[in-house]
């Protein structure tokens, strides 16, 4: 939506400008007009934008077809309905595409001229990362011929499966060279880690294990988390500083600013499931007058306007752990794993303590509250065959959305994008149709 482009107008417009070829060749340049950015601002603005893909209306959405959610006004009415067409996902697309993961190629090309392989790294991982988040939502998507519009300027749909796999390289790169440790640092200009190579490595690790988690390959979840992000202090995060239109919480700024009313929790499955596990202060934090039909969103906690948002973490992390190694039959490290996520939550909220036994269904609940507000829930509710047992929202279907439809704008300019027909929304992906 266009206030979230405007939230981030500035690093974006310089993201989008600089990947204008410079035609100007040794003539005096307007200021007013640039037609490149240093590698740092570059990096910089993809960092911010992908902000816009992981915490924005993506999220939103993605949020109402698992149940953390209700679309109560307008068109997220609409979509509490299940009413949706192709055009509500441009602006996921186009912003992952054009402002991520095109913006990754032209700093990965910059990298690679000076040798500066600590930001080629990083590149390299927030790239794999939004393709990553691509598959996950639409299923097969552009990869390979993704980068060359020149060459492929309508490139070809890649099986879901494939470019899971290629993101696995790609992060596999990422993390050689990143363990180089050849180049200047981006320092301040990473707003995620300051340039920490070590930090990037392990958010590479904990996405390598997420994506494993998406395709089932749990022995090699278990391998990557156990290198991923060690504690708290590693998480990636979207940090905010709670000025409106400039730096924050999107969740604030669309429930408390822009679309009161829009978004709330109202009869959503997942406060009451926090009210059913006697969850009352992480229930609070997130909601306000929940769980019931006047629930709404918590806009002084969880979604407070300077509230930071969770992109990759530890928390995460120990769950990987916990749901890969109780998919494997070892009890013993999955209840490890979900105690020492526990007792992260202790330190923030207080009351948790070690629990003695743990089954799958039990880490399966923590994840889907862990991850309320992030498109890490809609992936779960997805592959686990909705384990959970959410209900719809509406009694002509007995299943919930299984994907995002692809967007009006591609279906028009790329004659490879498959077409969109009736029932798509409640189609799995092809990862997600297979036994759980």
């Amino acid at each position: 939506m266009k206030r979230l482009i405007r939230y981030f107008s500035l690093f974006v417009m310089l993201a989008v400008l600089a990947s204008c070829k410079k035609v100007t060749n040794g003539l005096n340049v307007s200021p007013n007009n640039p037609t490149d950015a240093t590698i740092n601002l570059l990096l910089n603005g993809i960092q911010v934008a992908s902000i816009v893909s992981y915490e924005g209306n993506n999220a939103r959405v993605a949020g109402i077809f698992s149940g953390a959610f209700t679309g109560s006004d307008r068109q997220y009415t609409s979509l509490n309905n299940y009413n949706t067409t192709a055009s509500d996902y441009n602006e996921g697309w186009d912003f992952l595409y054009t402002n991520v993961i095109a913006q990754c190629y032209l700093v990965e090309a910059k990298a690679l001229a000076t040798n500066n392989k600590t930001i080629l790294g990083i590149a390299q991982v927030m790239r794999a990362q939004a393709l990553g988040l691509a598959a996950d939502l639409w299923g097969d998507v552009p990869f390979k011929q993704v980068g060359n519009p020149d060459q492929f300027a309508q490139p070809k749909f890649d099986k879901q499966e494939d470019v899971y796999a290629g993101v696995q390289v790609l992060l596999d790169a990422a993390i050689i060279n990143l363990s180089a440790n050849l180049g200047a640092s981006p320092g301040a200009k990473d707003i995620f880690y300051g340039g920490n190579n070590q930090q990037w490595i392990a958010a590479a690790n904990t996405l390598k294990a997420r994506f494993y988690l998406h395709t089932r390959g749990y022995a090699n979840a278990i391998m990557y988390a156990n290198q991923g992000i060690p504690n708290a202090a590693g998480d990636m995060l979207a940090k905010h500083g709670g000025t409106y239109q400039l730096d924050m919480n999107l969740y604030n700024s669309f429930v408390d600013q822009d679309r009161g009313g829009y978004l709330t929790g109202a009869s959503a499955f997942a406060p009451a499931l926090l009210q059913t596990r006697g969850e009352t202060v992480r229930l609070n934090a997130l909601y306000k007058d929940a769980p019931g039909n006047n629930a709404v969103l918590n806009v002084e906690g969880f979604f407070g306007p300077s509230a930071s948002f969770p992109l990759v973490t530890y928390s995460e992390n120990q769950l990987i752990l916990a749901e890969s190694n109780a998919k494997q039959s070892n009890p013993v490290a999955a209840l490890a794993a979900l105690n020492a996520h526990r007792g992260y939550l202790n330190t923030i909220y207080g009351g948790y303590v070690d629990l003695m036994s743990a089954d799958l269904n039990e880490i399966l609940k923590e994840r889907y509250i862990t991850f309320i507000g992030q498109i890490e829930q809609f992936n779960d509710v997805r592959r686990t065959k909705n384990a959970l047992g959410i209900s719809p929202t509406v009694n002509t279907t007995t299943v919930l959305p299984q994907r995002f439809l692809y967007p009006q704008n591609e279906l028009n300019t790329n004659p490879n994008t498959p077409p969109v027909r009736v029932g798509d929304l409640f189609k799995p992906t092809p990862v997600n149709d297979t036994p759980y």
